[in-house]
């Protein structure tokens, strides 16, 4: 460009020459943009320092079918599993469960409170009429919050 306007000055050829270069495949191969990855700002449970399952979520993946036997006509069932993750850590406990039933999910989580030892906060998306009879059952046995990002009802009821 400075070569060229020594002797003539083009209108708008700074425009011009960046069209030529983006149009040119051997320019584009040679000089690839480089895109920076934004990371948002995650939250504190997740950054700081804590012992490990203090702070968890709760979730259900599944149904999962399975077989009786081998043989032909052997029955399936459904069976689901219950996915308790750290949000220090990233460690993953995870149970089988027969159903949806408040008792299964209260064994489920009694077994891993045996093992992990009892959380300082647990965080679910699980909503319906189920999740507030495991939550009825549930506040009996430990102090911990349970807390619903679009539910505010199940902050007040663990307020109270």
């Amino acid at each position: 460009m400075a070569f060229v306007r020594q002797c003539f000055w083009p209108l708008s050829l700074r425009s011009t020459v960046c069209g030529i270069i983006q149009k040119c495949v051997t320019c584009f191969r040679a000089k690839p943009n480089q895109l920076e990855v934004l990371m948002g700002s995650l939250p504190a449970s997740r950054v700081n320092v804590s012992r490990s399952f203090s702070h968890c979520g709760v979730d259900y993946i599944g149904p999962f079918l399975f077989l009786e036997g081998k043989r032909r006509n052997a029955r399936s069932h459904k069976a689901y599993v219950s996915l308790f993750v750290c949000f220090a850590t990233k460690a993953v406990h995870l149970k089988l469960i027969s159903d949806f039933t408040s008792e299964t999910f209260i064994d489920a989580f009694k077994q891993f409170i045996s093992r992990r030892d009892r959380p300082g906060h647990i965080y679910s998306d699980m909503t319906g009429p189920s999740l507030w009879a495991r939550i009825n059952k549930f506040k009996n046995y430990t102090t911990c919050t349970m807390i619903h990002k679009s539910s505010p009802r199940l902050k007040i009821f663990f307020a109270n």
